[in-house]
Parts: C-alpha cells; sequence; structure tokens
C-alpha cells in the first residue's frame, strides 16, 4: 500500500494542485489525508502483525482486548484520513472538470460512507447496516483512486477540460 499510494498521492497533489482555485489548499488536504490514512492504517496493521507473531505469549486477556480497541481506534481514524483525502481531491475535481464530474460525485459518497461506518463501527458489534457502510465506501473510495489514477498515466486532467 505504501509503495504505490505515496506516489499517487504526490501525483495527485501536483496535479490537482495546477488547478486548484483555492490556491492549492484542497489539493494539500488531499495529500495530507493520504499521509494519515498510511500511518495510522501502517501503525494499526503493525500491531495486529506484532500479536498474530506470538508477540502476545503472556499477555492476560484484558491487555489484548484493549490492544484490540486501541487498533479499532486506529483504523477508523485512518478511515477519516481515506476520506479526507477522497472528499478534497473531489471537491477540486468538481470544482474544476478537470477530471470526470460523476469521479468527484463517487469520492464525495465514498467519503461519507467511510466516515459513517468507521464512527458507527466503533459503536456496535460490525454486523449492523451502518457497520456495513465503511466496507462500501471503502470499495469506492478503492474504485476512485483506480481511475484516477487511470486518468493520471493516460495523460488526463492537469488543465480544466
Amino acid at each position: 500500500m505504501v509503495f504505490g499510494l505515496l506516489p499517487f498521492a504526490i501525483a495527485v497533489r501536483i496535479r490537482l494542485g495546477k488547478v486548484d482555485t483555492s490556491g492549492g489548499l484542497w489539493a494539500r488536504l488531499a495529500f495530507a489525508g493520504a499521509l494519515v490514512w498510511v500511518v495510522l492504517a501502517g501503525a494499526n496493521t503493525a500491531t495486529f502483525n506484532a500479536l498474530a507473531l506470538d508477540k502476545a505469549k503472556g499477555i492476560d486477556d484484558s491487555s489484548l482486548l484493549l490492544v484490540n480497541a486501541l487498533a479499532d481506534v486506529g483504523f477508523a481514524l485512518a478511515g477519516l484520513g481515506l476520506g479526507l483525502l477522497t472528499a478534497a481531491a473531489s471537491v477540486v475535481i468538481w470544482r474544476t472538470g478537470v477530471f470526470w464530474r460523476w469521479l468527484a460525485v463517487l469520492g464525495l459518497v465514498s467519503t461519507v460512507l467511510v466516515i459513517v461506518g468507521d464512527l458507527v463501527g466503533l459503536r456496535h458489534s460490525g454486523t449492523g447496516t451502518f457497520d456495513a457502510s465503511g466496507m462500501f465506501g471503502e470499495i469506492g473510495a478503492a474504485i476512485f483512486i483506480l481511475v484516477l489514477s487511470i486518468m493520471m498515466v493516460a495523460g488526463k486532467g492537469g488543465e480544466t477540460a
């Protein structure tokens, strides 16, 4: 994830920064969201990996529950970084038409779904309707990132359409 997402985030920052009518604020926020997402998701993945690699031997159940709860909160906050990435990029795309505007709609819808799913998921078991919205939001964000990546590699965008 890190090796693909960071170059993507830099490319988005540069490409959207050229047309961002706010002086580059939204493009920088998209980049910041990507950084938050990478750092928090990476840290939480490391937490789960440490537990899975027998590093949890001898730890009592309450400590394991605490680590899992902290990781859940960390993943929810990482989702907010993903939401910031898609929302900020979508604002620039919608305002300037630099890429297809339906892509901005997809990005904003996925942002809402990710945020609702992550925040509601912290209070529930992960089996409710709103809990599933986070998964659909992440799928939408993945499609958003994939399409935007293809468009940038193909040389589309960078100037108002």
